[in-house]
């Protein structure tokens, strides 16, 4: 648990850097759905848009997160993304969409959920070293297991 947190904290501050850069792959306002999750104003969210590099193991398992400001394949087995909704609407919405026994880690506020050979970690952001940095709630780590 400790070499993920020291991992997701990495990740975060390379995504909240390349956020500030412009090159995010965001997809634009967003609303909420009749169940209160997020959805953008044109329908399901396009991989290349919302989900830059979302890997095919994971789209097998469900659709990539509407509003994820920045998405990063950080190798063959993991992809991670941050988006500015707050934690609880991005955990809701896959819990709508992932079924599994969700747990919530007894040391930190990170929620994860294993569904078939796919676990999903979803947290709060506590890096905010970058101006934008500030803007991004949550972190989402997604990844394949054998």
């Amino acid at each position: 648990m400790g070499r993920t947190l020291l991992v997701t904290g990495l990740l975060m501050t390379v995504l909240g850097l390349a956020a500030c850069s412009g090159k995010s792959g965001a997809a634009g306002p967003t609303a909420a759905d009749a169940n209160g999750a997020p959805s953008t104003a044109s329908g399901p969210a396009s991989t290349s848009t919302s989900a830059p590099l979302y890997p095919d193991w994971a789209q097998a398992v469900f659709a990539p997160y509407p509003n994820a400001a920045v998405g990063i394949l950080v190798n063959t087995r993991m992809y991670q993304f941050q988006s500015t909704d707050d934690p609880a609407t991005v955990l809701a919405w896959y819990k709508q969409r992932v079924s599994g026994n969700w747990a919530k880690d007894a040391t930190s506020d990170v929620w994860s959920v294993t569904s078939g050979s796919v676990q999903i970690s979803v947290s709060r952001n506590d890096v905010t070293s970058t101006p934008d940095a500030a803007k991004i709630k949550t972190m989402v780590m997604i990844s394949q297991r054998s």
